[in-house]
């Protein structure tokens, strides 16, 4: 793999797509998962299992089950997903690893944990705005975000858009209107690019790089994984924005005692 044309791109444009055998199989990996933990959820809800082998049409039925239903699985994945083994070590595979340093990390530190998302039909309450990933950190400025799409994505699902060059700003300064995302003030950048990856593929950008969630008028979740990147070798200050806490559940619990 040339990784001197990878680096080229991402300087340039702010992004780069790249290919490898090894991602299909891996988002294969991620795929199963999800569908073993949707259907321990299901008996939990004492709901009938889910056969259907093709990911997209999974996500077709939980999401009318949720609607028919109201017992929300794709939230319950929210909370439970993260900790699944597998999900959580997505970190640490080989060629993740290897695509950040070969782009320029010298040392690999994880930004936040592996990031899952279910966007899902019609909603807006979630979607996110331009934004920057930097904001999540503030560590390192060659920092890097890796991300691809679990289910197909056409125009209808809503796919990521991107803004080219933008990375070249720096910092912009942001908005929180709302608790469940941020958004730039300034909303300067008019021509994005939408993202369409193949099965073998993979979004890399430059954590600078402006984009958004599109808005999915499909009939089932968009899935996606994020993975985010800091470079020990570049922090402005040695932390970390990766961190470990307990959650809402487990805090709640500690104040009634």
């Amino acid at each position: 793999m040339n990784y001197s044309n990878y680096r080229k791109d991402l300087a340039k444009n702010g992004y780069v797509i790249i290919k490898s055998n090894l991602i299909p199989k891996i988002k294969n990996k991620i795929k199963n998962k999800i569908a073993q933990k949707i259907n321990f959820i299901l008996k939990k809800f004492k709901l009938n299992k889910i056969q259907s082998k093709n990911f997209d049409k999974l996500m077709i039925e939980i999401y009318k089950i949720d609607k028919k239903q109201k017992v929300n699985i794709i939230k319950s994945l929210y909370e439970i997903f993260p900790s699944e083994p597998l999900f959580y070590s997505l970190s640490i595979y080989k060629i993740f690893l290897n695509i950040s340093k070969n782009l320029g990390i010298k040392y690999p530190l994880i930004g936040t944990g592996p990031q899952i998302r279910f966007d899902r039909p019609k909603d807006k309450k979630f979607k996110t705005l331009k934004h920057q990933d930097f904001w999540y950190s503030f560590l390192s400025k060659n920092s890097i975000t890796i991300w691809f799409n679990l289910t197909n994505v056409t125009n209808v699902d809503g796919p990521l858009t991107i803004y080219e060059n933008s990375h070249n700003e720096g910092t912009l300064n942001f908005l929180n209107k709302r608790k469940a995302t941020f958004e730039i003030k300034k909303n300067s950048y008019l021509k994005g690019k939408k993202i369409f990856l193949k099965k073998d593929e993979v979004l890399v950008f430059n954590q600078f790089l402006v984009h958004k969630s599109g808005f999915n008028s499909s009939n089932k979740p968009r899935v996606s994984i994020q993975l985010r990147f800091n470079d020990l070798f570049s922090l402005e200050k040695i932390t970390s924005s990766f961190k470990f806490a307990n959650s809402e559940f487990v805090i709640n619990k500690q104040k009634k005692l």
